[in-house]
């Protein structure tokens, strides 16, 4: 029993080190992200060009220097009242809107790293509150993500349409899963719970 205990602690160890390492890793992203939104920022609306290649596929550019593949699509989509795009402020959006994303995965895996805590009693309110928390998290990021970029877009380009390409379902339906995998953890701990009265 007590050669199972040690290596129960030491299988926690290790996911305890690589949620750390997701951790560190969401945190640098996070930092990172909002950099490049005050370099972005920075910068006059000339820097920012779009090319098409020989593929067919398009590309910005910043002060000539090739940035990222874009759909150019959803950019042109987000004009202005005199029909124009500014390819500056799209890509501000984007970068908002991973801004926002990283922020709420942050918060998942810094929750998922407390459940750690005592690995003996994975039933525990605790554990029940916080996969609960995760769920509800889980459900909304690509809710608020969507209506961050779409309440911009509506200030920047007065632009008033909800994009719901913008929102990932699969998201949100795995918030829902987690939430269910949640009442199963309430309904362990219940059922521990009795049995402990019994004992």
């Amino acid at each position: 029993m007590e050669e199972k205990i040690t290596k129960m602690k030491k299988t926690a160890s290790k996911y305890r080190k690589f949620i750390s390492f997701l951790s560190f890793l969401m945190l640098s992203l996070i930092i990172l992200t909002a950099i490049d939104i005050y370099d972005l920022s920075k910068k006059s609306a000339d820097a920012f060009e779009v090319r098409s290649n020989e593929t067919g596929a398009y590309t910005l550019y910043i002060d000539g220097d090739q940035w990222s593949n874009i759909d150019y699509n959803e950019y042109m989509s987000n004009v202005d009242k005199n029909s124009n795009t500014n390819f500056k402020l799209c890509i501000l959006i984007d970068k908002v809107k991973s801004l926002v994303t990283y922020i709420f995965m942050a918060f998942i895996i810094h929750l998922v790293f407390l459940m750690l805590d005592n690995i003996f009693e994975p039933f525990s309110v605790k554990n029940i509150k916080r996969l609960r928390f995760i769920a509800l998290l889980t459900f909304l990021m690509p809710l608020i993500t969507a209506a961050v970029t779409d309440l911009i877009k509506l200030y920047v380009f007065q632009n008033p349409t909800l994009h719901f390409s913008n929102i990932n379902f699969m998201v949100c339906l795995l918030g829902v899963i987690i939430g269910v995998i949640s009442e199963i953890f309430k309904f362990g701990y219940d059922l521990q719970d009795e049995i402990n009265q019994y004992a």
